[in-house]
């Protein structure tokens, strides 16, 4: 895949929906279209970056299209940020609750540290897709979500429409998130969920070491 162009918006026309983008040293003069902007990006403004593919309009004329607004990412709905609160009840309600102070402190230090990594590294990911760079391993993130980075990867994947369509990473970051209200449910429970897995995942055991000599007998 080539990589996109990139220019700023020099022109803009609110009202009719178009303007013009020129690169950094003004060599060329490139028409966009609000129809061409993609990931629910808002109207730009003079001075906003935009990735975009050159291509053409109906008669001919080159013009931006498949257009991304690098400097402006897309607010989050206040039903975002009552999922994040909801979803965050749990979690630090669970730290709290751990006998060692010290401990709830450092797990909150984790959340927050990985929670900014995570934002971070998904805005440069998100980047580096819109230019066709090398791209960070979806394993590293979701290894920051793991550590409790999730919230931040949330309002970077609400923010910047990155991989919100992808299913499969989607499916294991959902996956980490229910891990994460299990995990507190078991704090406050006093660990009668983990136990009652362990008992489950030993038995289990059991028996597939305990039918394994009539296997081979047969």
């Amino acid at each position: 895949m080539p990589p996109l162009k990139i220019a700023k918006v020099i022109e803009w026309n609110l009202d009719r929906g178009f303007g013009f983008l020129s690169d950094d040293e003004g060599n060329e003069r490139t028409f966009l279209h609000i129809k061409e902007l993609v990931g629910g990006a808002r109207p730009p403004m003079v001075g906003d970056r935009i990735a975009y593919s050159l291509g053409a309009d109906p008669q001919g004329r080159p013009q931006a299209v498949k257009a991304t607004n690098l400097r402006r990412g897309v607010s989050l709905t206040w039903r975002n940020w009552l999922l994040l609160a909801f979803l965050l009840i749990l979690p630090v309600m669970g730290m709290l609750r751990i006998e060692q102070p010290i401990g709830s402190y450092w797990l909150m230090a984790l959340m927050v540290a990985a929670s900014v990594t995570s934002y971070l590294l998904s805005s440069q990911d998100k980047r580096l897709a819109e230019t066709g760079g090398w791209r960070i391993s979806e394993m590293r993130l979701h290894v920051l979500e793991l550590i409790g980075g999730w919230p931040g990867a949330f309002i970077a994947q609400k923010r910047f429409r990155h991989k919100c369509n992808k299913g499969a990473y989607q499916f294991v970051f959902w996956i980490i998130v229910i891990g994460h209200q299990i995990v507190a449910i078991d704090i406050f429970r006093g660990g009668e969920v983990s136990y009652t897995t362990w008992k489950l995942l030993r038995s289990l055991f059991s028996v597939a070491i305990d039918s394994r000599p009539y296997q081979l007998m047969g």
